[in-house]
């Protein structure tokens, strides 16, 4: 209500989240590297929907709410199930998402 935005940041280390996950509600010394505040830079910008076509069907899947964020991540799950098998080629993810969502 206040306009105020509050953000988790982190070094980028699956650790992390694994650990805080195996560890809640208790907060453990952690895995990863502490952020080095003062050599970072954040840069915010809008995302293209051309060079990111899941966040489109992200967002249709957040407006239809339910269970179609699920169904979105089932059907992402098994497409990169087919990616990692060899079945489909990368860009061909989002392609059978959309499909399948």
């Amino acid at each position: 209500t206040d306009g105020a935005t509050i953000a988790q940041a982190a070094t980028p280390d699956m650790r992390g989240p694994i650990q805080y996950a195996l560890t809640t509600p208790q907060r453990r010394r952690g895995l990863v590297r502490p952020m080095e505040w003062d050599r970072l830079t954040l840069t915010f910008e809008r995302p293209d929907p051309e060079r990111f076509p899941a966040l489109g069907l992200a967002t249709d899947a957040l407006r239809r709410g339910g269970t179609a964020p699920a169904v979105l991540n089932a059907a992402n799950e098994v497409a990169v199930g087919r990616f990692l098998d060899g079945s489909i080629r990368f860009p061909e993810i989002v392609e059978t998402v959309g499909v399948q969502a």
